[in-house]
């Protein structure tokens, strides 16, 4: 889309999308990205076209970070709510793309950093990662409004990835 950002899920059968730009699937979506174009020859075809989707994403990323540095769960949709482990992915992925130089260090790192500040400052309380949405079927932004918070594991395990790139800047 216009956006560099994805949809929650295509029905390749029907063709159609769920309504809404889910945050932690685009989180999956980069950190995919990152970790495959790490094992790939940079010169390749393929290598170039994942480099593009990275590109086109970090845009839409950086439109849609809020004002404290989150990402919320329906991207672009400030109604809902903010959520960690979408943020602590796009940390990671950024910060990664960075390292890897498909993403260049001096756009993209402030992005992750005021992601990574925002999570540690708000989300992480007694050593637990909070502020992460439970299971999540697609559909329209309410679906995603009505998901409960807490801790979950995917959000644990995004935010120590994201803390282990965080940790290679110093």
């Amino acid at each position: 889309g216009k956006t560099g950002l994805f949809y929650h899920m295509w029905d390749w059968q029907t063709g159609e999308r769920s309504p809404s730009l889910w945050g932690r699937g685009n989180g999956w979506v980069l950190m995919s990205i990152a970790d495959t174009m790490e094992a790939m020859k940079p010169g390749s075809a393929a290598y170039g076209r994942l480099a593009e989707v990275a590109k086109r994403m970090a845009k839409g990323l950086a439109a849609t970070q809020n004002r404290d540095g989150m990402w919320y769960t329906v991207m672009d949709d400030a109604g809902s709510y903010p959520e960690a482990s979408a943020t602590s992915m796009f940390a990671y992925g950024l910060l990664k793309l960075a390292r890897l130089k498909v993403l260049p260090a001096s756009e993209v790192t402030p992005v992750a950093r005021r992601g990574w500040a925002a999570v540690n400052a708000k989300y992480v309380v007694d050593g637990k990662v909070t502020g992460v949405s439970a299971g999540t079927d697609p559909g329209g932004n309410e679906n995603y409004r009505r998901i409960r918070l807490g801790s979950q594991t995917w959000g644990t395990g995004a935010y120590l990835m994201a803390g282990s790139e965080v940790d290679r800047l110093r």
